[in-house]
């Protein structure tokens, strides 16, 4: 059964600015509580910057799969749903037809009436066991969604905001937040430091990049020659990071190994994590270490635990999930196509 949070109200003014609560789920990554349909049903689907899909559990499931997972959006139950008989939603497993429906997300105004929504008819096992998540929305910057034949602009692109922006603000132990057309300057200390936006996301991936100034592991010296194209996607519970970065954060480590059987990094639970930290315009922005990495609970033996931060498979690339996010304000300024990064002033 799916948990049922309560009915948040967000802060607005016209319509052009909004803050809602976010809810970290069972797998590290947090759901967004939006309505579909008339009247409203309420469903929490995963905050996805690193795509543009937009797909909910639906009436269209197997009865069996429904009484499973609990929260669905019930389309024979909406006066204003219909089919897109043209489109169809397919990322592989997780498929079904594409109707059109009202979406509300706090006071957010979008520019139509109806928007097009992934009603799913099949759901790989990945977001089938995940029973605290209805789907997943997403905020990707660009138009390559997984419709079919044509991608459609996202709903976030066809909102109307006082700035073209949004920015988040995750906690594993205290409250998460997004705001909508505007910084708020109460959830972060000290400057916003910005990088812009690309290439990647500009040309090809519908995910937020931006190329890091430089990094440091622990107390070690910072590296400002290291210029490493970073994916910023809160549909990740791990990070990636090039390969010779994450074995000399290990090389920190007593214990730590590469299991090649699950390619994964796997240290002993009970030595605390380095911090990480990670250069945007010159400033430091620093990752805690110790729990924040330690990804999930410790395995079978009770003793060796996986760490959050594993290796991207080059030197170039790298991938920010949620756990690097966490204690963090981040802005996504799809207008200025830019990223900003600031100490967040929530606890994490």
């Amino acid at each position: 059964m799916a948990f049922i949070y309560p009915r948040q109200t967000a802060n607005a003014t016209n319509g052009n600015v909004a803050s809602i609560e976010l809810f970290a789920s069972s797998s590290g990554l947090y759901t967004i509580p939006i309505e579909i349909g008339t009247p409203p049903q309420s469903l929490w689907p995963v905050l996805d910057t690193g795509s543009t899909d937009f797909w909910v559990w639906s009436s269209l499931l197997p009865a069996d799969n429904i009484t499973y997972h609990g929260d669905y959006f019930n389309v024979s139950a909406s006066t204003t749903a219909q089919v897109v008989a043209t489109r169809s939603y397919d990322t592989g497993d997780t498929y079904g037809p594409v109707w059109q429906d009202t979406i509300i997300v706090g006071t957010v105004i979008n520019n139509s009436p109806t928007y097009p929504i992934g009603l799913a008819e099949s759901i790989d096992d990945y977001w089938f066991y995940t029973n605290d998540v209805d789907g997943v929305f997403g905020f990707g910057l660009s138009v390559y969604d997984s419709e079919y034949p044509d991608p459609h602009q996202t709903w976030l692109m066809n909102t109307t905001l006082a700035s073209s922006l949004f920015a988040i603000s995750l906690s594993a132990n205290s409250t998460s937040s997004i705001d909508f057309g505007y910084v708020n300057n109460s959830r972060h200390t000290g400057t916003v430091n910005y990088a812009p936006v690309g290439p990647a996301a500009l040309n090809a991936t519908p995910s937020w990049h931006f190329t890091w100034g430089g990094f440091a592991i622990g107390s070690g010296t910072q590296n400002l020659t290291s210029k490493v194209n970073i994916e910023v996607d809160t549909g990740l519970n791990f990070v990636k990071l090039p390969d010779s970065i994450a074995a000399s954060y290990y090389a920190l480590v007593p214990g730590a190994i590469f299991n090649t059987n699950v390619a994964s990094y796997e240290y002993p639970c009970s030595f605390p994590l380095p911090t990480f930290t990670f250069v945007v315009n010159g400033s430091g922005l620093v990752v805690p270490g110790g729990v924040q990495l330690q990804f999930g609970g410790p395995l079978a033996d009770n003793i060796t635990c996986y760490g959050v931060i594993q290796k991207s498979g080059d030197e170039s690339t790298g991938i920010f999930g949620t756990p690097f996010l966490q204690g963090l304000y981040t802005v996504f300024d799809y207008g200025a196509k830019r990223l900003g990064f600031a100490p967040a002033t929530s606890p994490n």
